[in-house]
């Protein structure tokens, strides 16, 4: 079971050395021990909101630019068919 909470915390990229610590914060002392799926769930949250909190930034969507002007409903059309050469 760590194992595997170990692989889903590397692929959400949390990184492997956070993984592992994690993981082993949830098995440590428990030694084929069933833990409670609340019991993993508070570990997860306190454990990935550390991990979080140094590199939090506000999300700020008011200062937001829209897409590019550039882009026009020409330049979205599609193509047309070219006439044959008969």
């Amino acid at each position: 079971m760590l194992e595997d909470l170990e692989d889903v915390l590397v692929r959400a990229d949390l990184g492997v050395t956070a993984a592992t610590r994690i993981a082993a914060l949830v098995g440590k002392g428990r030694y084929d021990k069933q833990i409670a799926p609340e019991d993993v769930r508070a570990i997860l949250a306190e454990e990935v909101e550390r991990v979080l909190t140094p590199v939090a930034k506000p999300l700020d969507v008011g200062s937001a630019k829209s897409p590019s002007s550039s882009w026009s409903s020409a330049s979205m059309a599609p193509a047309r068919p070219r006439p044959s050469a008969s």
